[in-house]
C-alpha cells in the first residue's frame, strides 16, 4: 500500500451542535447507513452531537467504503488533530491499495475533492487564510 498521511483544516467557527433536522440530513447520506444500524444514538438530539464529529464519522464511513483503501492490515485512521490558529485539522492516515504512483496521486485528489465537497453538508467551511494583496 501507499500511505495517505493528509489533513484538511476546518474553520473553528463554523463548529456547532447539530439539531436535529441536521441528524436526519446525515442519517440519509449514503455512508451513514452502517452508524444509523450500529449506533442509533448517534443521530439523537439529546447527545448533543456536533457537525464536526459527524464529518469525521462520515469520512471514516466514506473511506471504509472506498474501493482503493486498504481496510485490514494496514493503520486506518480518521483523527482531529489539535487546534491550531489556522484552524482544526481532520486528518487522515490510511492507505492505498494501488501503488502506482500516478494512481495514487488520483486516488488521493479524489478522496480530498469529495471530503471538500461534501463539507457545506455539514455546515462546516475549510480554513484559509486571506492575505490582502499590497498595491
Amino acid at each position: 500500500g501507499r500511505r495517505i498521511k493528509r489533513a484538511i483544516s476546518l474553520d473553528m467557527d463554523t463548529v456547532k451542535i447539530c439539531n436535529q433536522e441536521s441528524l436526519n440530513k446525515f442519517k440519509k447520506m449514503s455512508c451513514m447507513q452502517n452508524l444509523v444500524k450500529e449506533d442509533p444514538a448517534l443521530f439523537d438530539v439529546k447527545n448533543e452531537m456536533t457537525n464536526i464529529g459527524m464529518f469525521r464519522r462520515y469520512v471514516d464511513q466514506y473511506l471504509r467504503h472506498h474501493q482503493k483503501i486498504h481496510k485490514e492490515g494496514f493503520t486506518f485512521l480518521v483523527r482531529q488533530l489539535a487546534p491550531t490558529e489556522l484552524g482544526i485539522p481532520i486528518e487522515l492516515y490510511v492507505f492505498t491499495n494501488d501503488t502506482s504512483w500516478v494512481s495514487y496521486e488520483w486516488i488521493q485528489g479524489d478522496i480530498f475533492d469529495h471530503l471538500l465537497g461534501v463539507l457545506p453538508q455539514f455546515e462546516l467551511k475549510a480554513f484559509q487564510t486571506m492575505i490582502e494583496k499590497l498595491r
